[in-house]
This record gives C-alpha cells, sequence and structure tokens, in this order.
C-alpha cells in the first residue's frame, strides 16, 4: 500500500480521477509485460 502521505492529496481528487489513473497505470504495465513476452518470444524463436 502506499504511504499514508500520499493518499492525503490523492483524497482531494475526484473517485474518477483516481480510477482513471490506476486504469492507465494497469494498461501500461500489462502493455509494457506483452511487449517483453512478445520480444522474448520472438529471440526464442530465431
Amino acid at each position: 500500500m502506499a504511504p499514508a502521505g500520499a493518499w492525503i492529496g490523492v483524497s482531494d481528487l475526484p473517485m474518477e480521477a483516481v480510477s482513471v489513473f490506476a486504469v492507465a497505470m494497469w494498461a501500461g504495465a500489462l502493455t509494457s509485460f506483452m511487449v517483453v513476452l512478445i520480444m522474448s518470444s520472438i529471440e526464442a524463436t530465431e
């Protein structure tokens, strides 16, 4: 979990912005993870 200090700033934002930010973070992590998998599979097939 994030430290308590971070949640003080987050609590000022609307929940929609927080959820959109969380989804964007998840999408970026999943995208980078898929890119790593694809690159490793391409290197393995060569």
